[in-house]
């Protein structure tokens, strides 16, 4: 689990310098956008594992990593839940 939350608090700057982009101030809403958009390509990019291609969610159901997928859905400002024409986020 920590080596997921090193990479969640690290993600946004990974990026910018990747992509070689000026670095988001933490808390402001581009920030929080890009960390989402970054944090959800991550997460369900798939990958070549045991002979088929899996993505890190589908991973984490398939071995029961109950306590992993908890930290990967609550993860703040990720994933967006829709409930009627509702949406929310999830939050700490």
């Amino acid at each position: 689990m920590a080596v997921y939350r090193a990479i969640v608090d690290n993600v946004v700057t990974w990026r910018c310098l990747e992509e070689n982009i000026k670095l988001k101030t933490k808390g402001s809403h581009e920030y929080t956008e890009f960390l989402r958009e970054t944090m959800v390509w991550l997460l369900t990019r798939p990958h070549y594992h045991r002979n088929a291609y899996d993505d890190v969610i589908l991973c984490a159901i398939e071995y029961g990593a109950s306590a992993m997928l908890h930290e990967i859905l609550n993860t703040r400002d990720v994933f967006r839940f829709v409930y009627g024409n509702l949406y929310f986020t999830t939050k700490w």
